[in-house]
């Protein structure tokens, strides 16, 4: 014992003096490389050790930099600001770091939404004798404060201001300013404000600078004919494109360029005997790379395969192959569509080679390879040969690196096909062997691995395998899910205060308090690609108490109402710390029980900062939670025993799915997880893994109550068409910037329609349930998404108006 005790010494004192010896440039590098992990922590341990030991002042304020951006990551911006004025007030600090120092407080005032502030350190830089790229970079930010700010007037007025500098010591000042703001016009995330025609006006006026080079003319030129087919321009569009093609000194690969956009507008218009025509002009160019080459033949063959054209395609695949230098990727894309081409004509056994012929691909990937496989399983499945099919899975099962979930996957997929020769034995027997190996393996995985398997053999048409896949999915989510009653409440508490005295809380039936330990080692894969969100997520728990974690739910005429309760014995050295070593609670649902998406958000206790993340784009059918007035809302307050926190979700984010409604699903998943130094807890699973999330049960409301719920969201479905009615007639009807035949032929139609149904609420108190219930599926969706509406009008009005002579 004592011979160890020195092992463990020298060990301990060689580690020591190794990090006591480390020099400058080793701490500054190792804060970087923290940094750049989000390992804040260390990178600013390191980064302050390196300015202590900083030889000159120019290592110092290269210190100081780093100091500053991890403050500004970690969200302790006022210290961060501290910082950077450091270098700003320092005499000796090189003009590079003055730079990086106001581009670092201008990212601090805009994210505080001070953008005058922001653009006046920004513009500071302009006059600086600092690299061509900082400069731009700096004239970058300055002109999207205008777009962050929803200020598209001042972005013009601004660029008119500064296309007057002079750019003696800027050789593209100008380029890049009507570049970034043309571009800034033309994609704005208001669609309806967007102004492609000062976007094309700034993109001409490069075309007018002289002694620019070809190759951003090009750009300028290809940026014109962008934002004519984003308005459905499409002539317009080639028209830019064939003056490009006239531009002097233009390389072979830049032509290519200009004839492949030009082939993109005529597939718009699905005229695809014109777009291979440019493609293959494309084609005939000299001096073009293998890669370029099969750039091109990879859209032509794509345009056949819309067509469905399989014998055109196959010609042109087999020219891809041959070019060595072409890019792998585009031949296992074109080889995938062909197999699935062939699949939809029905001769599986073309389908299966092609797909084999994905293996042979040099750089095909793991996945790509999996991907082939699997088809290749299919349709031999379809074929009934059904030992092919397994081959296909065995060999699958080499490939290298595969996690555990895809291996037990891939054994249920093999069961799967015992299961299809009618080999019910064996297939129990695999799948009782998967499950005694893998104990340890979460129950949603088991779940979300079932249902894979049973989602495999409905193309094959095995419906007794996927029946059998999926029953046994079912056993295992009906034994480990916990539920919580939703109840219906005339009127929620308000506030944190109104919670802690409601009689809600107070009655110990609405308390749901069964968290159970997090298991940490289990969720890091998952977690290393999750949000950047911080979490206190400790390796080890410290031995620190943590208190007790319940929330309470209700619901009411305005929408859904949840309180969290965590008790904290430390609250009180927290707070004197400002908030060190707080928790943080990361929150999930589903409006439903098998939906495609749900809906997160994380609140850090000690600030009440809230981040708030939607799985799934905006469309119609989806409306995401945004953490404004009026919408998605938390309150988070210190109370006696640690925090409370209140979350508020509002019915017109679900008015299409609202669980007290016969039709709709009364069940939703719900899940919670406390973040926390002491050790980390869950209420229902992993982060994401939806298939063991609790379930929150929804109590049917008096009928009376029910009938409150719809009036007050009709009527805020209707106030919410006015004002998107407005906006919409506002633009339209404008002869500069809107289309007066579309808005008369298709928007004004549609609007007195929908305005008539409006002129009906004046009885809306009188009507029964059934009449509510009816109008809130019909008409409140045309009002609720009439932006929408309006992009189906004008799809329709473009498709008729460019494509019906085709």
């Amino acid at each position: 014992m004592k011979q160890l005790g020195r092992y463990l010494f020298w060990g301990w004192f060689l580690t020591s003096s190794w990090v006591f010896a480390q020099n400058y440039q080793q701490l500054i590098r190792s804060a970087e490389i923290n940094l750049r992990k989000k390992e804040y922590s260390g990178a600013k341990e390191a980064a302050h050790q390196a300015r202590e030991k900083a030889q000159t002042e120019e290592e110092k304020q290269a210190a100081t930099l780093v100091i500053a951006k991890v403050l500004t990551e970690m969200g302790q911006k006022e210290e961060a600001k501290k910082e950077y004025q450091k270098i700003l007030q320092s005499s000796i600090s090189t003009v590079s770091q003055q730079a990086e120092a106001l581009m670092g407080l201008a990212k601090i005032l805009r994210e505080e939404r001070r953008y005058e502030s922001a653009r006046e350190y920004l513009a500071r830089i302009f006059s600086l004798t600092v690299d061509e790229k900082i400069k731009n970079k700096a004239l970058t930010d300055f002109l999207f404060t205008w777009s962050e700010s929803e200020n598209l007037a001042g972005l013009k007025e601004a660029v008119e201001n500064l296309s007057q500098r002079k750019q003696a010591d800027w050789p593209n000042y100008q380029v890049h300013l009507f570049t970034e703001a043309g571009r800034i016009l033309s994609s704005y995330r208001d669609w309806t404000v967007r102004d492609y025609k000062t976007s094309r006006r700034y993109y001409r006026q490069i075309l007018s600078l002289p002694g620019v080079s070809s190759e951003v003319l090009l750009n300028a030129w290809l940026a014109i004919a962008g934002s004519y087919v984003a308005e459905g321009h499409l002539p317009a569009a080639r028209k830019a494109l064939s003056e490009a093609l006239h531009l002097k000194e233009l390389q072979p690969l830049h032509k290519a360029t200009i004839l492949r956009e030009m082939a993109k507008t005529f597939t718009g218009e699905n005229d695809y005997q014109s777009a291979r025509e440019a493609l293959f002009r494309a084609l005939q160019l000299e001096r073009l790379t293998d890669g370029t080459k099969g750039n091109i033949l990879a859209e032509i063959a794509n345009s056949f395969y819309k067509e469905g054209n399989l014998e055109k395609m196959a010609e042109t695949v087999a020219q891809l192959l041959k070019l060595s230098g072409a890019n792998d990727r585009d031949k296992i894309n074109q080889l995938l569509l062909l197999g699935n081409l062939h699949w939809e004509k029905k001769d599986y056994q073309a389908a299966a080679q092609t797909y084999g012929q994905v293996l042979q691909v040099r750089n095909a990937g793991k996945n790509d390879k999996q991907e082939a496989y699997n088809r290749m399983a299919q349709v031999y499945l379809l074929m009934r040969e059904i030992a092919k099919a397994r081959a296909c899975l065995e060999e699958m099962g080499k490939l290298p690196d595969l996690t555990e979930e895809q291996k037990i996957l891939l054994s249920l997929k093999i069961a799967g096909t015992y299961g299809a020769e009618d080999n019910w034995q064996e297939m129990e027997k695999i799948i009782k062997g998967v499950e005694k190996e893998n104990k340890q393996l979460l129950t949603a995985q088991l779940i979300e691995t079932f249902w894979k398997a049973g989602q495999f053999f409905m193309n094959s048409r095995d419906y007794p395998v996927v029946e059998a896949f999926l029953k046994r999915a079912n056993w295992f989510r009906a034994s480990s899910l916990k539920e919580y009653l939703c109840r219906f409440v005339p009127q929620a508490p308000v506030g944190v205060g109104g919670w802690v005295q409601s009689e809600l809380v107070k009655d110990k039936k609405n308390r749901e308090a069964r968290f159970y330990n997090y298991d940490i080692k289990s969720a890091a894969l998952l977690l290393a690609t999750d949000v950047s969100a911080q979490r206190p997520f400790p390796e080890e728990p410290t031995k620190e108490k943590r208190g007790e974690t319940a929330f309470y739910m209700c619901y009411d005429r305005q929408g859904w109402h949840i309180y969290v309760q965590s008790d904290e014995p430390r609250i009180e050295q927290i707070t004197l710390e400002n908030g060190r070593g707080a928790s943080s609670l990361e929150m999930f649902f589903m409006p439903g029980e098998n939906k495609e998406y749900y809906y997160q958000w994380i609140i850090k206790l000690a600030t009440g900062e809230v981040n708030v993340y939607n799985y799934h784009s905006p469309h119609r059918y989806f409306h995401p939670l945004e953490n404004t007035p009026g919408n998605f809302q938390t309150q988070t307050a210190v109370i006696p025993t640690g925090w409370g926190t209140t979350i508020f979700i509002p019915w017109e984010c679900f008015y299409d799915c609202l669980p007290f409604l016969s039709g709709n699903e009364t069940t939703w998943r719900f899940s919670m997880q406390r973040w926390d130094p002491a050790g980390n807890i869950t209420w229902g699973g992993r982060v994401h893994e939806t298939g063991r999330w609790g379930l929150i049960r929804w109590e049917i409301p008096p009928e009376q109550e029910k009938q409150n719920i719809l009036r007050y969201l009709i009527r805020k479905a209707w106030y919410k068409y006015q004002a998107s009615r407005d906006a919409a007639v506002d633009y339209w009807s404008c002869s500069e910037r809107g289309d007066k035949e579309f808005y008369q032929h298709y928007l004004q139609p549609e609007i007195t329609r929908l305005d008539l149904s409006g002129q009906q609420l004046t009885e809306i108190d009188t009507w029964p349930g059934e009449k509510l219930e009816s109008f809130l599926k019909e008409i409140v969706p045309k009002w609720m998404e009439f932006t929408y509406q309006i992009e189906g009008l004008r799809k329709e009005y473009l498709s008729k108006k460019h494509f019906s002579g085709k």
